[in-house]
């Protein structure tokens, strides 16, 4: 959690997501005011100032979860600090982003394929009771 006793030294808020391509992404924004409850950070090419509860936001990139990690391409993930090796952890969360979303698509195909199977079946039944006629 953050010390609020240096809330003046922080001068940037970072942000991890993930595109409709499924690449992850870090940005980093500058922080406008921030107080013990909220920061505000202006976002390049946004008339207004972006607001987030200091509470939501992470100390640091290696501190995201599995479940936020899976969720990237929905929610933002804002934290405070970059990581020394940033490279590396981020290639750590794409990685663990990907394998997730490979398993979701193979779970998917899986449905699918049993379904169909279930339908050709039936289908196949039907086809054969009218061959009989």
């Amino acid at each position: 959690m953050l010390d609020k006793t240096t809330l003046s030294k922080q001068k940037y808020i970072y942000c991890v997501y993930a595109d409709k391509k499924d690449m992850v992404h870090t940005e980093h924004f500058p922080v406008i005011y921030i107080n013990s409850h909220y920061v505000y950070f202006k976002v390049p090419g946004d008339d207004a100032l972006v607001l987030r509860s200091i509470f939501n936001i992470k100390d640091s990139l290696c501190s995201l979860n599995e479940y936020e990690i899976d969720n990237l391409r929905y929610t933002k993930q804002y934290f405070w600090a970059m990581d020394e090796d940033i490279p590396k952890t981020l290639k750590d969360i794409t990685e663990k982003y990907n394998q997730n979303i490979i398993e979701q698509k193979k779970k998917k195909a899986k449905q699918d394929l049993d379904y169909a199977k279930r339908l050709y079946d039936k289908t196949l039944e039907v086809y054969k009771k009218y061959e009989e006629i």
